[in-house]
């Protein structure tokens, strides 16, 4: 008896290990969820990973917290009695409304992403937008940088904001993983530096938090044309794999 009952109980388990398969829907897009013993398989879509980042961002308002404080710090802030000034700010690669809906009264930004997840959020590329010089006062760019696949379009995006902000008072701020510049043969905190001047822009402030380097840069000249600086990133593009960044665009990467 002692041994058809562990034979049961054996038959049992097994039939508990067999693979089972769960299938939810996402704003009515299937997303597939896989579950094995030896193989976990997640399939998600675009609006999941986004909702997933801004519950992640929620958790994280030390960031708008860093940026206003420091802004006040600079002395960027308009006097109290001072109604008529307010700061324009852009915020690139908006997730959440934090910025364009719950700023202070002292300051505007302008939200804008890729795939807007929020009506307030404004769809549009940030390469699509026509440069204006001396326009803002602030723009956040923050895990976004890192994100661009190509090293030459990093450059021109730093080059662009660099145009965008305001001579002698336009503050930027950028974030990006921590691991973009340690123990990477192409980028690394002075380089990523020399990329910023080259911009002209002077780096005010550097922080380091556990897994995310944040900067804060001062536009100090009119930034005319992309600079042929930081030569040492030419090769970096032949290594995906790394963060880097590189001003010189090779005529045959763009046939």
């Amino acid at each position: 008896m002692k041994t058809t009952w562990m034979m049961m109980v054996t038959k049992r388990k097994k039939k508990k290990k067999k693979k089972t398969k769960t299938t939810k829907r996402t704003n009515n897009k299937k997303t597939t969820i896989t579950n094995n013993k030896n193989k976990n398989k997640v399939i998600i879509n675009r609006d999941t990973y986004q909702k997933a980042s801004q519950a992640a961002l929620r958790r994280t308002s030390h960031v708008r917290k860093f940026v206003y404080s420091t802004l006040t710090a600079l002395n960027k802030r308009p006097k109290k009695g001072d109604k008529k000034k307010v700061l324009n700010g852009l915020e690139v690669g908006a997730v959440t409304t934090e910025f364009c809906c719950q700023s202070p009264s002292w300051i505007r930004f302008r939200s804008i992403d890729l795939n807007s997840q929020h009506p307030k959020i404004e769809k549009r590329d940030f390469f699509a937008l026509k440069v204006r010089e001396d326009e803002f006062d602030c723009i956040l760019n923050s895990m976004v940088l890192n994100c661009v696949a190509q090293p030459e379009d990093r450059g021109e995006m730093l080059l662009r904001m660099a145009k965008m902000l305001k001579k002698e008072c336009g503050v930027l701020f950028i974030t990006i993983p921590r691991r973009c510049v340690e123990n990477n043969p192409f980028c690394s905190m002075d380089i990523f530096n020399e990329c910023l001047k080259a911009c002209n822009l002077s780096v005010l402030l550097t922080k380091l938090s556990p897994k995310i380097a944040f900067w804060v840069c001062e536009k100090k000249e009119n930034v005319l044309n992309a600079q042929k600086q930081n030569l040492r990133e030419k090769k970096a593009f032949q290594k995906a794999s790394h963060f880097s960044v590189s001003f010189y665009r090779d005529a045959t990467n763009e046939k």
